[in-house]
């Protein structure tokens, strides 16, 4: 009989999500959260291994960030509203 290795259960909710989970969770384009990301809007993980050969790097956003970025993005009241008269 071989020996088996147990594999460690999956934390209930990734620290780190994808760029496209993130698109979804915000409503618009993976490139719109490549371009947040570009402009450091929104801090990012490269978990590439050195030397892959990639279309696109591995890159993970920590769910912490993409909330901070939620909360300061949130306006609160008529800020920024126009009248519609």
């Amino acid at each position: 009989m071989s020996a088996r290795r147990s594999a460690a259960p999956a934390p209930a909710t990734s620290p780190h999500v994808t760029v496209k989970a993130v698109a979804d969770l915000l409503s618009c384009s993976p490139d719109h959260v490549y371009g947040l990301m570009h402009d450091g809007v929104l801090p990012y993980v490269d978990i590439s291994r050195r030397g892959e050969k990639l279309r696109r790097p591995k890159l993970r956003i920590p769910l912490a960030q993409v909330e901070a970025y939620i909360a300061r993005q949130t306006k609160r009241g008529a800020a920024g509203l126009r009248p519609t008269s």
